[in-house]
């Protein structure tokens, strides 16, 4: 633990990292995570930009987004998850 009593970062271990965009739930509406990054897409480019440059070259960023009901949608938040350096995607869709 380091001195604000989280987990100092620099002894864990690790494979890969996910950004969950796929949690619709409201605990995640109120605190604008999950699905409703979504919504904010430089928001999420930017945290993306961020865990890009923050993680080793050769980590894997992966991205779980939801599928939209248009295909066109899908594709283009896909697009700019990549450009922004999201280097895995993973989508699924909700009934």
């Amino acid at each position: 633990n380091n001195e604000n009593g989280g987990t100092d970062s620099s002894t864990l271990s690790f494979d890969a990292v996910e950004l969950n965009c796929g949690c619709p739930q409201q605990c995640a509406r109120k605190g604008g995570y999950g699905a409703f990054l979504l919504e904010d897409l430089d928001k999420l480019c930017g945290i993306i930009q961020q865990l890009r440059r923050a993680l080793p070259p050769s980590m894997p960023l992966l991205v779980k987004m939801r599928v939209f009901d248009s295909m066109d949608r899908t594709v283009t938040v896909a697009q700019r998850i990549v450009a922004a350096g999201g280097g895995i995607f993973s989508g699924h869709r909700r009934a």
